[in-house]
């Protein structure tokens, strides 16, 4: 039977049920996947990934940090214990890098930004330029200095360029 992955954690825990569904952790030493016995990918309906969202939240309420896998992935215990040692590495760290933590979004909401004209063909560096000057937002002076405000207690933050009316959002950890 396969392994339907919905978070990873570095602890123990208990099985839970959740909506009918039987959830436990797998795994052990460094690293615990969490997740149901399963055969088949759940479609992914809004009313499936909430049902995945709640079962992070319930994990989570006792766990000092939970890695949440976007969607779910099916897989095999043997292909989880048989994990690349650089994979484990990657999640251990994000796990040390969430404990105790919350995640924050802040998505800001204003008029559109006037469009600047399309970069002419020039060399590598015109492009990669242009490339890092759109994945950078130009954000009202408000919006910056809330950024800015925030990034005092943030370990981490993400910002990325929206469309439209949505001028950007910001992920903090």
């Amino acid at each position: 039977m396969d392994f339907y992955v919905v978070a990873f954690t570095d602890s123990p825990t208990r099985r839970r049920r959740v909506n009918g569904r039987s959830y436990h952790a797998i795994g052990g030493d460094r690293l615990f996947a969490i997740g149901e016995r399963r055969s088949t990918v759940p479609s992914l309906t809004d009313e499936e990934l909430r049902h995945q969202h709640e079962v992070v939240l319930r994990f989570a309420a006792d766990l000092s940090a939970i890695l949440p896998v976007r969607f779910g992935a099916l897989t095999s215990r043997t292909a989880l214990a048989e994990m690349p040692p650089q994979l484990v590495q990657r999640l251990v760290d994000g796990l040390d890098d969430v404990r105790d933590r919350v995640q924050m979004t802040v998505r800001f909401i204003g008029d559109p930004r006037p469009v600047g004209p399309a970069a002419r063909a020039g060399s590598g560096r015109d492009y990669l330029q242009s490339r890092r000057a759109a994945m950078s937002p130009d954000l009202p002076e408000d919006a910056a200095a809330s950024l800015r405000a925030l990034r005092s207690i943030a370990v981490r933050e993400r910002l990325e360029p929206g469309v439209g009316s949505l001028l950007a959002t910001a992920y903090h950890l």
